[in-house]
């Protein structure tokens, strides 16, 4: 858990929602969260307490229940009319929770989404909240997954280059692509795509070049 990286970056946004014990990872990094959701069984008590005491809203959900706690807060940020949303501490050691991650992903297309950690960026792609992404970093890794059938990208300024390349769900034709140029572009013509970028063998990750030109 990269703690600098998690208070470099929650300085700097305007609303938290924290799962079950990352709200005491929020306070560990130096913000507190604006709501905390979950069914608060990895929460310790006191770090609850003091959040109630702080006056955080707290939404406590039964612990046997047919969601996870990231889907509960995901679903909040659809409430709550928001279209973009940054995950951080979403991906852990686990890989079964890793997964229920991306599934989570997978099935709010409304939703764009970034996942936001020192050593991986991933983005969402969707018709409905993102088509079209443009990175940065020669030289750094950059897999695409398909998330639904019939996913129908293009990427510019890669390795493997495609052009409406039509794909299953989960094929693995995207892994392990490489960036050539900066900007490099993924255009996403129908379906939903994950767009992941680790940093390992001592390269970072690609950053996302904003509309503006600014890199994140």
């Amino acid at each position: 858990m990269d703690l600098t990286h998690y208070a470099a970056v929650l300085r700097d946004v305007e609303y938290v929602i924290a799962v079950d014990s990352g709200a005491a990872t929020c306070l560990e990094s130096g913000r507190s969260p604006d709501l905390v959701v979950g069914d608060f069984d990895s929460l310790d008590e006191a770090v609850a307490s003091r959040l109630q005491e702080d006056g955080i809203e707290m939404l406590r959900f039964p612990t046997r229940k047919n969601a996870t706690d990231l889907d509960i807060a995901l679903d909040e940020a659809s409430r709550r009319g928001w279209d973009e949303v940054m995950l951080l501490g979403a991906i852990g050691d686990r890989l079964d929770h890793t997964i229920a991650t991306l599934a989570s992903i997978a099935w709010r297309p409304t939703l764009a989404v970034w996942v936001n950690e020192s050593t991986v960026q991933a983005w969402s792609m969707s018709i409905e909240a993102r088509t079209a992404l443009t990175l940065g970093g020669i030289g750094t890794t950059v897999s695409v997954f398909t998330l639904a059938d019939e996913t129908t990208l293009t990427l510019d300024g890669f390795s493997y280059p495609l052009t409406r390349e039509t794909l299953p769900a989960w094929s693995s034709l995207g892994v392990s692509n490489t960036l050539t140029s900066t900007p490099a572009h993924v255009t996403l013509h129908s379906g939903v795509a994950l767009v992941i970028s680790p940093a390992h063998d001592g390269k970072v990750c690609a950053n996302h070049i904003q509309p503006d030109g600014t890199g994140v």
